[in-house]
C-alpha cells in the first residue's frame, strides 16, 4: 500500500497575510502547504539525482529496467481510495512493486527510475503538476529508505540468490518503512490542505492501513520467495491478489459505511433544536464532517412577510448569515458557483422538501472536482430529509410560540387601547406591593371619565373608541413613572405607581392627570372636552392587600365623583359611613321578615278644640344592635 494525493491543488493552508510580510519567510508562512510540497520535491529530486550519478558505472540488463519501469507505472494505480475533502488518499500495490524492484536492479538505479515513472503516471492522469512532482518525490524517497533498510537488515538483495528467513524479514522491514514514510508524508500534506491536525489525519483508517501494509508486505515477500524457490508457482499469485483486493475493498467499504451512518445518526440526533440558527449551525458542522466539504450552506425559504435566510459555514459552525432567494437554484451537482468565498466552488445542492413545497436548500461546496459516491449521495438525501423535518419543527414551534404569545398578550391587555387589563394590573401589583415599605409607598389611582356616555350617544361608539384610545395614550405619556397603566373596563382606567416617598405624592400625580384629561380631544374635526374623576389609595398607608387597595381606590373615586372633575384620596371615616349604609340596606331585608319593624299611630289633635282629628302611621325599625 502507498498513499497518494490526487485532485486539484488546494489553497494555501492559512497563516499570515502575504501582503503583511514580504520575502521567502512571509511566503512560507502564508503558504505552508505549497512550501511543504516544494521542499519534498526538492529533496526528492536531489536524492534521485545523487542516485542517478552513483548508478552511471552500473551495468544493468535492459529488460530488468523495463520491467521495473512498467511496475512503477502501475504501482500508483489506485485500488482503494479515501477522500479527504478535495484530496483522495489512494491505496495501491506499490509495496509489492518496490520489493520486486529491489531484487531486480540495484538501489541507485531503482530510485531515479521510480521517481520518473511515478511522475509520468500522474502526469498522464492529468493531475496537478505540483502534486505529480510531490508524489514522485515521496515515492523515490520511500524507495530509497526501503532499499537502505533492506541492505542494513539482510544485505544486498538479488534475484536468484538464496532466499531465507533473514532476507524475508529484511524485505518485510523495507516494505513497512516505505509505507510508513509515504503515509506520514501524505498525511502531513492532507493536514495542511484541510487545516487539520497531522495525527488526526494519520489516525484516519489506521487499522485499514496497517492491515494493507502487512498484507502487501507478505505478498511482496511471497512473490520474491516464489521467484527464487519455484517460479512456476507464481501462477497462484493472480487469484491470490484478487482475493486480497476483494478483502481490502470489502473492509474499506464496510468501515466507510459504518462511519458514515454513525455520523449521520449523530448528526440527526443533534438537529433537535427549536431555534433556526441552532439547527443551521448543527447542519453546517456535521455536513462538513460527513462529506468533507469546504463550505456548507443552508438556505431557508422565506414567506410573504419574511425573506429567505442563508446560513453559511463549515466545520467551525455558522460564519455568515445573509438574505437570499430560492429563485434559480437547482438540485444536484452544479458547476462552479460563487459562494461565501471568492474562490470558485464545485457545489452539490439538494432541496429541503416539506409538505408538497420546497422549504429550503442544502449546498455542499468543494474547492476542486469531487465526485460523491452513490452511498454518499444517499446519505446526503437522508440527511436532507432530517434537516427538512427539523426546520419544519422549528417553524411549527415558532408559529405555536407566536400564537401563545398573542393569546397571552390578549389575555393581559385591552384590545381597544392596547393597555393592560385587570389581570395584568393584578400581576404587576403583586411585584410592586412586594417592594413597598413605609418609606416607599405604592399608589393606585382609578380614573373615571365624566359624561363619556354623552359622547357615545351623540357621536356613536366609533367616536367613543377613538376618545378612549387618545385618553389612554395621554395617561401613559403623562405618568411615565407608572409601573402599569390599565383599562379596567368602560371608561375606567387604573394607574399603579411604586416607590413614592409619601402618600401625598400620589395626590400630585392625580392633579396632573386631571390637568391632562381636561385638554380637548379632536375627532373628525370636532374638539371634544371631557373631564374625569380620580380616586387615590396607597399601600401600606391605606390598605394591607391589593384587593383592599383596589376597593378603597374605588371608594375614593366614588367620593370624588360627587363633585366631578376632582380627585379624592381615600379617607377611613367616609369609607366607614359608606359601609354602614351598605350594611343597613342588607339588614333591612332581614328586618322585614323578623319582628323588628313596629308600627306606631300617633294621633293628630286640633289645638282649638282639643279633639283628635286624625292619626299618622309610622314604621320604626327596632335594630337588635343599633336600637
Amino acid at each position: 500500500m502507498t498513499q497518494r494525493l490526487t485532485g486539484e491543488p488546494a489553497p494555501h493552508g492559512g497563516g499570515l497575510d502575504p501582503r503583511r510580510e514580504s520575502g521567502a519567510l512571509g511566503w512560507v508562512r502564508s503558504n505552508p502547504l505549497s512550501a511543504y510540497a516544494w521542499t519534498v520535491v526538492v529533496v526528492g529530486a536531489c536524492v534521485a539525482a545523487t542516485a542517478a550519478a552513483l548508478a552511471v558505472p552500473t551495468v544493468v540488463e535492459g529488460w530488468r529496467i523495463a520491467v521495473v519501469a512498467g511496475l512503477f507505472l502501475l504501482a500508483d494505480r489506485p485500488l482503494l481510495e479515501i477522500r479527504f475533502g478535495r484530496d483522495n488518499e489512494s491505496f495501491t500495490w506499490a509495496e509489492v512493486c518496490v520489493l520486486v524492484g529491489l531484487v531486480l536492479v540495484p538501489l541507485p538505479v531503482l530510485v531515479p527510475v521510480a521517481a520518473v515513472a511515478v511522475v509520468v503516471y500522474h502526469s498522464l492522469m492529468q493531475h496537478h503538476p505540483l502534486k505529480s512532482l510531490f508524489n514522485g518525490a515521496t515515492f523515490a524517497l520511500g524507495v530509497g529508505l526501503a532499499g537502505l533498510t533492506v541492505q542494513v537488515v539482510g544485505g544486498e538483495p538479488a534475484l536468484g540468490a538464496r532466499f531465507d528467513l533473514r532476507e524475508g524479514l529484511a524485505l518485510g522491514a523495507g516494505a513497512l518503512v516505505f509505507s510508513a514514510f509515504n503515509g506520514g508524508a501524505v498525511a502531513m500534506a492532507v493536514a495542511l490542505s484541510e487545516q487539520l491536525r497531522w495525527r488526526d489525519v494519520l489516525s484516519k483508517g489506521l487499522w485499514l492501513r496497517t492491515l494493507i501494509d502487512i498484507g502487501n508486505g507478505l505478498v511482496g515477500v511471497g512473490v520474491v520467495g516464489l521467484a527464487v524457490w519455484s517460479r512456476p508457482t507464481l501462477v497462484v499469485l493472480p487469484p491470490l491478489l484478487v482475493i486480497m483486493y476483494a478483502a481490502y475493498r470489502g473492509y474499506l467499504h464496510a468501515m466507510q459505511e459504518r462511519d458514515l451512518w454513525q455520523q449521520l445518526e449523530s448528526a440527526c440526533r443533534e438537529l433537535n433544536h427549536l431555534d433556526e440558527a441552532a439547527v443551521a449551525s448543527s447542519v453546517t458542522l456535521h455536513a462538513a464532517a460527513m462529506f468533507k466539504a469546504d463550505t456548507v450552506e443552508v438556505l431557508v425559504a422565506g414567506s410573504d412577510v419574511r425573506p429567505g435566510t442563508l446560513y453559511a459555514g463549515g466545520a467551525d459552525g455558522v460564519q455568515l448569515v445573509r438574505q437570499e432567494s430560492l429563485a434559480g437554484m437547482s438540485s444536484g451537482n452544479s458547476g462552479p458557483a460563487s459562494s461565501t468565498d471568492t474562490s470558485a466552488l464545485m457545489v452539490y445542492a439538494t432541496p429541503l422538501e416539506g409538505a408538497n413545497v420546497t422549504i429550503g436548500m442544502l449546498r455542499l461546496g468543494f474547492r476542486g472536482p469531487v465526485d460523491l459516491t452513490k452511498r454518499e449521495r444517499q446519505v446526503l438525501k437522508t440527511f436532507a430529509h432530517s434537516v427538512s423535518s427539523a426546520l419544519q419543527n422549528v417553524a411549527l414551534y415558532s408559529e405555536m410560540r407566536e400564537h401563545a404569545e398573542t393569546k397571552a398578550y390578549e389575555a393581559s391587555h385591552d384590545g381597544l387601547t392596547g393597555l393592560g387589563n385587570r389581570a395584568l394590573l393584578h400581576d404587576r401589583a403583586v411585584v410592586v406591593l412586594g417592594d413597598a415599605t413605609d418609606d416607599r409607598q405604592c399608589a393606585l389611582l382609578i380614573v373615571d371619565l365624566d359624561h363619556f356616555k354623552e359622547i357615545n350617544d351623540t357621536l356613536g361608539h366609533a367616536a367613543g373608541d377613538v376618545f378612549l384610545q387618545q385618553v389612554g395614550q395621554r395617561i401613559v405619556s403623562s405618568v411615565k413613572e407608572a409601573d402599569a397603566v390599565c383599562r379596567l373596563g368602560g371608561d375606567e382606567f387604573a394607574v399603579l405607581i411604586g416607590g413614592l416617598r409619601t402618600p401625598e405624592h400620589a395626590d400630585s400625580v392625580a392633579a396632573r392627570l386631571l390637568t391632562v384629561l381636561a385638554e380637548p380631544v379632536t375627532f373628525d374635526g370636532l374638539r371634544l372636552s371631557i373631564e374625569g374623576s380620580v380616586g387615590v389609595a396607597c399601600y401600606p398607608a391605606d390598605a394591607s392587600s391589593f384587593d383592599e387597595l383596589l376597593r378603597r381606590a374605588d371608594v375614593a373615586l366614588y367620593q370624588a365623583k360627587t363633585s366631578r372633575g376632582s380627585f379624592s384620596h381615600y379617607r377611613v371615616d367616609r369609607d366607614e359611613s359608606s359601609l354602614h349604609r351598605l350594611a343597613l340596606a342588607a339588614e333591612l331585608r332581614t328586618a322585614m321578615a323578623a319582628p323588628q319593624c313596629v308600627v306606631h299611630c300617633p294621633p293628630q289633635y286640633d289645638l282649638a278644640t282639643g279633639r283628635a282629628v286624625s292619626a299618622e302611621a309610622l314604621v320604626r325599625w327596632q335594630h337588635p344592635k343599633r336600637g
